[in-house]
């Protein structure tokens, strides 16, 4: 009976009870969406790693903040015993084609060896320091083939034409439409640090040994660190865990904003049924269950808001996942318990709410309320 009349309670005003559950379901919808997104990217990354790159070892910065590491440090790299080819990347921001755009850099002798870019047209061995190398959507929409040129401008040295020396279709660990040789960017752009290097390890020599020389390499050159693979993941994971504890965090203030939402509708509500209160005492309900029904009034908006949140969260989520499909993100990951636990907690947070004005409601003088207009 309470759960009946909470329903009642909440269809008699749809659009004060929409207006309530609105502000708990953008909150949510904002939240899931980021989770959704995160979690596809997370096991996208996984994929792009298995698929894409085929080093044993990674030299990174010793920061996820930093922009790079010195140059000296591929060099210290080369020249530890046990280490195959070392292959460093880079990245920059010119004007390519009348846009700003970002491109990546990489060493056209290495990069085929430890990455798998699917050069579909040209060679890597063609950069040299006056070619680049376009994504394969970027050439068909320009309608670009290898041998044209393109005009791009460096803040650095102004205008330059750069000639198309390959088609690369492998967009994932590299997801720029341009990619020139670290050489072109140092003329480009003058001297640039290093963003991070892959390290293939030499057949005969022990993995872990080798790693461990580099570590000793790299103690004077505390901008960079080594990385095996599991390593590798568990630091880009470390960082998409973090935007995951940030959209936590927005969840706590989303379901704090709609807890005073709700506590205001209630409050209102009872102020306004003061009669109807004193009325369902006087006919023999229990204090309890006046409460128990201002309880389950809260609940539905609040679970109306969270599911509706949810299901717009999930759909936007996905949506940013197949935009950037191109970019990289190859795999839709949708984390159903983490989810669930998100609408748990807007309802129990629904019941919370309800406290005080379940409280204010019981306490309502029968005869009193029963003469009220």
């Amino acid at each position: 009976l309470p759960g009946d009349l909470a329903k009642q309670n909440a269809t008699r005003n749809p659009r004060r009870t929409s207006a309530t559950a609105a502000a708990l379901m953008i909150g949510l919808t904002l939240v899931v969406s980021m989770g959704v997104f995160a979690s596809s990217l997370r096991a996208s990354f996984g994929d792009v790693l298995s698929d894409r790159v085929t080093a044993d070892l990674y030299v990174v910065t010793s920061s996820a903040q930093a922009p790079g590491y010195s140059p000296s440090v591929v060099d210290a790299v080369r020249g530890v015993d046990g280490v195959d080819e070392v292959s460093p990347q880079g990245w920059g921001m010119a004007r390519i084609a009348g846009a700003d755009t970002g491109f990546s850099s990489i060493d056209p002798a290495t990069a085929a060896d430890v990455l798998d870019l699917d050069v579909t047209a040209g060679s890597l061995a063609d950069l040299g320091r006056d070619g680049v190398m376009v994504a394969a959507s970027a050439a068909t929409a320009h309608g670009w083939h290898v041998g044209d040129t393109v005009q791009a401008e460096f803040a650095e040295t102004g205008e330059h034409r750069l000639r198309i020396a390959a088609i690369y279709a492998g967009k994932g660990w590299i997801s720029d439409d341009y990619v020139v040789s670290r050489a072109a960017q140092t003329a480009l752009t003058g001297p640039q640090l290093v963003a991070g290097s892959f390290v293939r390890v030499d057949p005969s020599a022990d993995q872990g040994e080798v790693r461990a020389a580099i570590a000793d390499v790299l103690a004077d050159h505390p901008d960079a660190k080594v990385l095996d693979r599991r390593g590798f993941e568990q630091e880009v994971g470390g960082f998409i865990e973090q935007m995951l504890t940030f959209m936590t965090v927005m969840l706590a203030l989303a379901v704090m904003i709609a807890l005073l939402g709700i506590v205001n509708t209630l409050a209102l509500s009872v102020f306004e049924r003061t009669r109807e209160l004193g009325l369902l005492r006087a006919v023999g309900m229990t204090r309890g269950q006046v409460r128990a029904m201002v309880r389950w009034e809260s609940a539905m908006i609040s679970l109306i808001g969270a599911v509706s949140g949810a299901a717009l969260g999930i759909g936007i989520g996905v949506a940013m996942s197949q935009v950037l499909k191109d970019e990289g993100i190859r795999s839709i990951s949708i984390p159903v318990g983490q989810i669930a636990v998100y609408v748990a907690v807007a309802a129990v947070a629904g019941v919370l709410a309800a406290l005080g004005p379940a409280r204010s409601a019981a306490k309502v003088d029968v005869l009193k309320a029963v003469g009220t207009d």
